[in-house]
């Protein structure tokens, strides 16, 4: 089975980045920036990772995968969290 390139990799989260700011999400938000730092290592390692990140000032969380085979995609959620 196939893992992502680096050069897909950093395609799949450039498609992620854009929605999360297209939800109004910006990297100077602290927990969006530890995103996007996952978002990076990701980049680099390839290594899988999954998780959740709380933002409670605006009462959600946002859940990622980030498979390294192709064959699967790269899944993020915005959850409420009332």
């Amino acid at each position: 089975m196939a893992d992502r390139t680096r050069e897909q990799r950093v395609e799949d989260i450039a498609v992620l980045k854009t929605r999360v700011e297209n939800l109004g999400l910006t990297p100077e938000m602290t927990q969006i920036a530890q995103l996007y730092a996952v978002f990076d290592r990701f980049i680099e390692t390839g290594e899988s990772d999954t998780g959740v990140i709380s933002i409670p000032s605006i009462k959600r969380r946002i859940r990622y995968v980030l498979p390294r085979r192709k064959r699967n995609d790269l899944n993020l959620t915005l959850e409420y969290i009332g």
